[in-house]
């Protein structure tokens, strides 16, 4: 693949060749991880279990097999055995047993859609079994089995509430290490109703981002933390968020989107900022990170002024200049919107923008051994030079009214 990053700008900018392009790296994503599924296989091959994912991986169908790697629970337990500090043979063995318990139940999943209840079904300790992609359950009642589809966005984003990795707590995230409380069936539907109209408009607005997130989105987890009335008792930076991780591909999290303070243009915001992070992610997996990600020596962040990692301030730069683009585009259609969201839009694109507007090159702002590479600096200075553009336009026009 010669997917450069000034190419990978072409998919934000929507050029003509964006869906081609996005195909093109999902493709490669894909590629990396049966490749890391092959590695610990080799590593692990005088293991029975070895043997058996291999043999149960090999017995699935080609759609099995791109569910499997597409999703958050199989790219979850191959990116903690790459991440584990000391490879031992107990977490080699973990490891390849999560893989197999994960084959196994999208192919006992599969196989219910078909009318079989086979035996790992038969004996499934519990009554609800969610598939590694997150988007079908199947629920026990009076020992017969049903199947069905978890509620989502257009029957390709599931919103998942209940899988074990939605429950589970992480104690370096900024979601999942929240409680986690039960969400109403009244919650559930306005949630995802919440999410589908802001989906909705950014089609109307920018489709070539649905396209994008629709690509990049497959699930997303949600965590209730806190109940309405409750949510001045909490810590300001705990009562709504969003994030992602690569290691769980095509997969964004959100805080609390039922509450109230989450709004419309929030969850718009959070969609499209953590699709951004997953398609960077995705780039990064074949190409390798646009740069080191340690923390020992951090430049300044021109948006918040604090000290962040190289690696977070690269991502941020283009996060930021995607975000400003959507809304532009929102607040220019002819989309009527209430005027606390029409505010709220231009308050927000106002926060994207007002780092590109500093008196230096972001592009040197990196304090890094060794200097980014040509197209990153070039990537990084056409944004800057198309939002000062942008910025300039503006101001001529408000002289001009």
């Amino acid at each position: 693949m010669t997917l450069d990053l000034l190419r990978l700008m072409d998919i934000f900018d929507g050029r003509d060749d964006a869906a081609e392009l996005m195909a093109e790296l999902l493709d490669e994503q894909m590629a990396c991880t049966r490749a890391s599924l092959m590695s610990l296989l080799a590593t692990g091959k005088d293991r029975p279990v070895a043997d058996a994912v291999l043999s149960a991986y090999g017995r699935l169908d080609p759609v099995m097999q791109a569910r499997l790697l597409a999703s958050a629970e199989f790219g979850d337990a191959l990116a903690t055995w790459e991440e584990a500090r000391h490879k031992t043979r107990d977490e080699l063995e973990r490891a390849l047993d999560r893989l197999l318990e994960q084959i196994q139940r999208e192919d006992a999943l599969h196989r219910l859609s078909h009318g079989d209840v086979v035996a790992w079904m038969r004996d499934a300790p519990d009554d609800r079994v969610i598939s590694p992609m997150g988007d079908r359950v199947a629920i026990r009642e009076n020992g017969a089995w049903r199947l069905e589809r978890v509620p989502g966005l257009d029957g390709l984003i599931a919103v998942d509430f209940d899988s074990a990795l939605a429950r589970r707590h992480e104690p370096d995230s900024g979601t999942l290490s929240q409680p986690c409380l039960e969400v109403s069936a009244d919650e559930r539907e306005r949630i995802v109703a919440k999410l589908a109209e802001s989906l909705e408009l950014i089609d109307v607005c920018e489709p070539h981002f649905g396209l994008m997130i629709r690509s990049f989105v497959r699930r997303i987890i949600v965590r209730k933390s806190v109940e309405q009335q409750d949510v001045e008792t909490v810590d300001q930076n705990f009562r709504v968020g969003s994030e992602s991780r690569p290691q769980q591909p095509g997969t964004i999290r959100l805080l609390n989107p039922q509450l109230t303070q989450k709004s419309f243009v929030a969850c718009m915001e959070s969609m499209l900022h953590e699709c951004v992070h997953n398609v960077l992610a995705a780039y990064e997996r074949g190409h390798g990170k646009f740069m080191d990600s340690g923390v020992v020596v951090r430049p300044v962040s021109p948006w918040s002024g604090n000290p962040i990692p190289n690696h977070s301030l690269a991502h941020a730069i283009i996060v930021y200049y995607v975000c400003h683009r959507l809304f532009d585009a929102i607040l220019r259609s002819p989309v009527d919107l209430p005027a606390s969201e029409r505010a709220e839009l231009e308050r927000r694109m106002g926060d994207f923008g007002a780092g590109f507007l500093i008196g230096q090159r972001l592009a040197e702002q990196f304090l890094l051994d060794e200097p980014p590479t040509d197209d990153f600096i070039a990537a990084i200075d056409g944004m800057q030079a198309s939002m000062r553009e942008f910025y300039v336009s503006v101001d001529a026009t408000l002289e001009v009214a």
